[in-house]
């Protein structure tokens, strides 16, 4: 169970139009296909933490991810350990099959009528609510983000997107429509991560941060010390922690300490 600590904590000794944050490119591309798109600064800098992956030295970055892509994605991010039983009459055994049972498990995925649907493509409307829920995004209901077509967002679905707009984590397209319903892309994806996630620490060391991070905090590995930082948003200790240690010396959390492990 997440145990979710109050705001302002010091501890010591311890393509959706998305925003997109397009930046300047690479000069050393990984992937051949990437290096002039809009997305490559992301799609770089998930690459090198191995969250994800390309073929061939080709990103593919618009086209369409898989629900099983997407789970696969989320899980090298969240590093679940808990895996649920496969029920499921359409999941056999395939490289995503771990981890689409390990979202199954910690609530990020769900099925219906014994059937995940793993190579279907994600909806953008799916897809932002998978992110949300393993990032602890709660829902929103105040209804203050006013995309023209709001009332075409799925009932199970508006609140969270509600709550990722108001955080900024994404926007609409120009005309002011969301598009629930069209079919979110891979450089999308990843980008929202981006957008979402901007500090990840997956390895063990001590890190350092000169300026505060404005956004979500995550740490997936044990032995991590974060230094002096000042994170204006989540941090999140993930269940990859296990039974290890997460060390904050001098580190201001203004957000909520979600720990799932450690």
């Amino acid at each position: 169970m997440n145990k979710k600590i109050n705001k302002s904590i010091i501890i010591s000794s311890l393509c959706l139009a998305i925003l997109s944050s397009a930046g300047s490119n690479i000069a050393y591309a990984r992937y051949e296909d990437s290096n002039e798109h809009w997305a490559n600064e992301a799609i770089e800098k998930w690459s090198d933490y191995e969250v994800i992956q390309g073929f061939d030295n080709m990103f593919r970055p618009d086209d369409d991810i898989t629900r099983a892509e997407m789970a696969v994605m989320i899980n090298r991010i969240m590093n679940y350990q808990e895996t649920g039983e496969n029920i499921y009459e359409d999941l056999p055994d395939s490289w995503y099959t771990d981890a689409v049972l390990k979202l199954v498990k910690h609530g990020v995925m769900e099925g219906h009528d014994n059937k995940i649907r793993p190579d279907d493509i994600v909806t953008r409307e799916e897809a932002l609510v998978m992110i949300a829920r393993a990032l602890g995004i709660e829902p929103n209901n105040s209804k203050s983000v006013s995309f023209t077509d709001l009332d075409s967002i799925s009932d199970w679905a508006v609140d969270t997107i509600c709550a990722m707009a108001e955080r900024g984590f994404i926007n609409g397209y120009e005309d002011g429509t969301f598009r629930p319903g069209e079919k979110m892309t891979r450089a999308c994806s990843v980008t929202v991560i981006n957008n979402s996630v901007k500090g990840f620490y997956n390895k063990p060391g001590v890190y350092k941060a000169e300026e505060a991070i404005d956004g979500i905090v995550i740490v997936n590995s044990p032995d991590v010390i974060l230094e002096g930082m000042t994170i204006n948003g989540d941090l999140i200790v993930t269940p990859g922690v296990q039974s290890g240690t997460v060390t904050l010396n001098g580190t201001t959390v203004s957000g909520e300490q979600i720990v799932m492990g450690g």
